[in-house]
């Protein structure tokens, strides 16, 4: 047992003592202790525009299929809009509000009548069904397209993040034309290997996969997250391309990025290791290149987000510290300065694959923040309600 694992033990029964929910701000929260309630990554969007609404998922306390639907926010009464298989404790089943077709739409991923897995897009006004034969990851901000990858292969080596009832597949990125729903291209791993080869892509053993694919603003260009494991070491880099597949970049010629945001259309925010800047939050040309490093913030993986409103303004947690704690917080770009928001317990049995990341989502009007929060001893979504300064 190492030094950090027992000061961890020692503290922890003093910690789970101390209140599970420490934050100055006012909050609700959505779940049943008979479910475990959550959200899924923190790269989604939970409420509807008019934000009365909230997306969840919960799955009962034995395991089984995803209960999807959604929270009114003012009675907290949940509506059941389907079911699924397909789901993961780190991305539930991508269930997100999109733009499609002009209309603000539920999507998530489920069977069809076949049991092939395929995007369920259901419209909470008509209460129509429509599907699409693959899985989106994501979809772009116009509505006219959609990026996928395999979910299978996905679960296959990174558990938690994919769908292990699926087979695997091929390590690929396919970008979707939403006019008719056809392919309108397919990245094969050997166009993304051609781009900063690393030496050790040669070994027999090195495995290679996609995750955390995310379009810019005006839909120009995507970015996906590379993967590859060699003699158990996972690593990763950031890469953007143009919708046909032209154009790839490697945004931070590293090996180790972990949580991303689009702050523009030319900007991305990682949490990584720069080659020259070390560990810690930074900002990249989503061509390449260090504009700068934000001061200020521990060096302690998160998942930042851009406020809607104030563009200066971040929103960000913490993994577990050794106080059995998560915090959420938010920095001011311009004056570099961090305030933590809220702090929530972490009881132990929520680590690994299974582990509850706080994946701090903001309203489209800024002024709500959703987190995923065990805090109980079970999953329930947090809604708190602030005016960031």
């Amino acid at each position: 047992m190492s030094l950090k694992t027992a000061l961890k033990n020692i503290l922890y029964p003093l910690c789970s003592a101390l209140p599970k929910i420490q934050t100055a701000l006012p909050y609700t929260l959505y779940g049943d202790p008979d479910f475990e309630t959550f959200i899924g990554y923190y790269d989604i969007q939970p409420f509807n525009t008019l934000q009365d609404k909230m997306l969840a998922g919960r799955v009962r306390k034995n395991g089984g299929d995803m209960e999807v639907g959604y929270y009114v926010l003012d009675t907290g009464v949940f509506t059941s809009i389907g079911r699924t298989p397909l789901w993961s404790w780190q991305q539930g089943c991508r269930l997100q509000w999109v733009n499609w077709q002009g209309r603000e739409t539920i999507l998530y991923h489920g069977l069809d009548g076949a049991a092939k897995p395929v995007t369920i897009l259901y419209d909470p006004k008509s209460g129509s069904i429509h599907t699409w034969d693959f899985l989106a990851f994501a979809l772009s901000a116009c509505g006219r397209y959609a990026a996928g990858l395999d979910f299978g292969l996905l679960a296959q080596h990174r558990p938690g993040y994919g769908y292990g009832s699926l087979a695997a597949g091929a390590a690929e990125i396919t970008v979707y034309n939403l006019d008719d729903g056809a392919a309108l291209t397919r990245i094969a791993l050997n166009e993304v290997l051609a781009v900063s080869p690393r030496a050790e892509w040669r070994y027999e053993d090195c495995i290679h996969y996609f995750n955390h694919l995310h379009f810019n603003s005006d839909s120009s260009r995507l970015m996906a997250f590379h993967i590859w494991q060699v003699r158990d070491k996972r690593k990763v880099r950031a890469l953007t391309l143009d919708l046909d597949g032209g154009n790839i970049k490697d945004v931070t010629a590293s090996d180790h990025v972990s949580h991303y945001a689009w702050m523009d259309n030319q900007t991305l925010l990682f949490y990584g290791t720069d080659t020259k800047a070390g560990q810690g939050y930074h900002l990249y040309r989503q061509s390449g290149g260090l504009i700068r490093s934000l001061e200020n913030l521990p060096r302690k993986d998160g998942h930042p987000s851009r406020h809607p409103l104030f563009k200066d303004k971040i929103i960000g947690d913490h993994v577990v510290n050794r106080f059995s704690r998560r915090d959420l917080w938010v920095y001011d770009m311009a004056s570099k300065r961090k305030n933590d928001l809220a702090s929530f317990f972490s009881p132990k049995g929520f680590a690994g694959a299974n582990r509850c990341d706080l994946h701090p989502r903001l309203s489209p009007r800024g002024d709500l923040i959703a987190v995923d929060s065990a805090h109980a001893g079970f999953r329930q979504v947090v809604v708190l309600k602030t005016l960031l300064p």
